[in-house]
């Protein structure tokens, strides 16, 4: 967020094309990783459709991106789900994440209040199921 505060007069536009999603771990694709082997690989998921979306309102983007991830590790396999459940089980953080709204999101929530903007008001979308929207909004409520 201190990045972004840094940032945003210079920031026209925050861009994500999600064409593939790395539904559990992260930021990395493993847990620990030793030279070629690791543990705890991340499962990497392709939304159908894969999705571009942009705003100039780094929140919206922010909070649609989440939006995004937290539909997708719903559908997550249960080995996948289960090795994650089990490598971080003591991380609040990560339990967190499933049963939190987007809008109450501690990042979101602190972005709002450092005045990076704001949580999506109408979305456009163009060539997406209605399925798909229908799907995002009610994470986005």
């Amino acid at each position: 967020m201190e990045i972004s505060n840094a940032l945003k007069d210079k920031l026209r536009m925050t861009l994500f094309v999600a064409t593939q999603v790395q539904a559990t771990f992260g930021p990395d694709r493993f847990v620990i990783k030793r030279g070629p082997i690791g543990l705890g690989r991340a499962h990497i998921m392709s939304p159908r459709p894969g999705l571009v979306f942009a705003s100039a309102d780094q929140v919206e983007v922010e909070a649609f991106a989440l939006s995004l991830l937290k539909d997708l590790k719903q559908s997550v396999p249960f080995f996948p789900r289960l090795c994650e459940r089990i490598i971080l089980y003591q991380n609040e953080n990560v339990q967190d994440f499933d049963t939190i709204p987007v809008r109450d999101h501690p990042y979101i929530q602190h972005a709002m209040k450092t005045g990076l903007g704001e949580l999506p008001g109408e979305i456009r979308y163009s060539h997406v199921p209605h399925a798909v929207q229908e799907k995002l909004g009610r994470q986005l409520e």
